[in-house]
């Protein structure tokens, strides 16, 4: 007995051995594989050095860059004038990101503050009528020159669930999209209720 306890025990040895050699050179492979699928899609050369500089004047880091001065410029481009230069030289490329918003926040406290004077945002439907009240797609153009986007949610377009909630999003955009009659009106409507008078259109 004691003869066939040594041979299997010997035997379940050779076999865990030849599992982890197994197991080794199946990560080994599998290591390579990934590096060669990866190797056809890297750009440019291996860096022996990267040089960090300052440059503070986009108009100049654009500049530098059409000079080959500088070979990237990682910061936000908010002036329209200067991008669309970027865009139409054929020489120079960018990626777009998205960064964070902007937003008006009312402070709902009321209907009055502790010193008396009336706050129209602890209305619900005065704060709602703001939506019709602001022109987005106008502060897109005009102040931000196409380089922002109308956010009508708290969920940005990049992430899952702009997507997942797509028709709801979309939806609230019809709802709320620039009404300016609309929005006169239900905040004339709304301050009236609250005690107060239109004189000289104030």
């Amino acid at each position: 007995m004691k003869v066939k306890y040594f041979m299997l025990s010997a035997f379940l040895a050779i076999l865990a051995l030849f599992l982890c050699i197994w197991d080794l050179s199946a990560q080994s492979s599998a290591g390579a594989q990934a590096a060669e699928l990866l190797q056809p899609n890297r750009q440019g050369a291996w860096l022996d050095s990267i040089t960090f500089s300052e440059q503070s004047d986009i108009e100049q880091a654009v500049y530098q860059l059409k000079t080959n001065e500088l070979d990237l410029y990682a910061y936000p481009l908010a002036d329209s004038t200067i991008f669309q230069d970027v865009l139409e030289d054929p020489d120079l490329t960018q990626t777009e990101s998205y960064g964070s918003y902007n937003e008006l926040t009312f402070n709902p406290y009321g209907p009055t503050f502790y010193d008396g004077r009336l706050n129209p945002f602890s209305v619900a439907k005065i704060r709602e009528a703001m939506n019709w009240l602001v022109d987005r797609d106008k502060i897109v153009q005009e102040i931000y020159g196409g380089l922002a986007v109308p956010l009508y949610t708290s969920i940005t377009i990049p992430s899952a669930d702009f997507e997942r909630f797509n028709s709801t999003i979309q939806a609230l955009e019809a709802a709320y999209a620039y009404d300016f009659s609309q929005a006169e009106a239900t905040i004339t409507t709304e301050m009236v209720a609250l005690g107060a008078t239109l004189v000289n259109g104030k």
